[in-house]
């Protein structure tokens, strides 16, 4: 039986491996091959996809993209697509407009940080984007919390931002990924906002009738989350069933000690859902 990993970050967003760094590690870990789901950017694919033929690996094309409440995963995408590209370059630019007002937020919080220094260490650590972690990896850096998570709960989810453009909306993106001859699974579903969970059947039908393919029903779930989620994830297995959504698994995984208990190919999917999926692009 093959198995993938078909979430996973790397340095063009906000992972610490490299493409072929992660390939390297997937080959290790005996997997098939992975996919690589940076944060709206497909910029890394091509080193991956060139780098994974060398090494008898395979890389399905993928990316997570923003949307206003959840981020969605592309699976099987074409990287050249017109559409595809427009909506990601969109989305960075309010992303770096939302990260400088999230510092503006902390600096008003009076945490010693801003933009250029945010900016400089996403660089001089070879990243190709600069995000939100970015800012936590610096403040736990500066000792204002003991781990990333530990700097999210007690300030970044706590400084709210509220931007002036209009937020990239799910249908868009789950359309926008299906002109690219792509598929779209909602990943974490434990990371939503508590009124999505909280209704979580309705929002799974709505996502559906835009044309969501999947959920990805087993992944890294942080400990403040795990006793909670065993009940949504089981409510949200029975609408899968219902409604003929495809159950995935991945990893989330962004690199070694960036979030405790959390590896390459823990959990995995088998090759029966890459190909279902894969099926699931008509």
């Amino acid at each position: 039986m093959k198995y993938y990993d078909l979430h996973t970050h790397s340095t063009y967003s906000d992972g610490v491996c490299s493409p072929k760094e992660l390939l390297d590690l997937a080959k290790k870990e005996g997997l098939a091959g992975i996919s690589i789901t940076d944060h709206d950017s497909i910029f890394g694919l091509p080193e991956g996809i060139k780098y994974a033929s060398q090494i008898g690996l395979e890389l399905i094309t993928g990316v997570e993209i923003q949307a206003y409440g959840p981020e969605i995963l592309g699976y099987f995408i074409d990287i050249k697509s017109p559409e595809l590209n427009a909506l990601l370059e969109d989305n960075q630019k309010k992303k770096q407009e939302h990260l400088k007002r999230k510092i503006d937020g902390l600096i008003d919080l009076n945490i010693d940080i801003d933009f250029q220094e945010v900016s400089d260490y996403a660089k001089e650590r070879s990243y190709h984007q600069t995000m939100i972690p970015h800012i936590a990896m610096i403040m736990v850096e500066k000792g204002y919390g003991r781990s990333i998570q530990d700097v999210f709960d007690k300030y970044l989810n706590k400084v709210k931002v509220r931007l002036e453009t209009e937020p990239t909306r799910a249908k868009k993106v789950i359309e926008t990924i299906r002109i690219a001859g792509g598929v779209s699974v909602l990943p974490h579903p434990w990371l939503l906002r508590t009124e999505q969970k909280d209704n979580i059947e309705n929002y799974i039908i709505k996502l559906t009738k835009y044309g969501l393919a999947g959920i990805e029903t087993r992944g890294s779930i942080p400990d403040n989350l795990k006793e909670e989620s065993h009940d949504l994830i089981e409510r949200i297995r029975v609408v899968c069933k219902k409604q003929d959504l495809v159950e995935t698994s991945g990893s989330d995984f962004h690199g070694p000690s960036t979030h405790k208990d959390c590896f390459l190919g823990k959990p995995k999917s088998s090759e029966e859902i890459v190909k279902e999926l894969e099926r699931r692009r008509e």
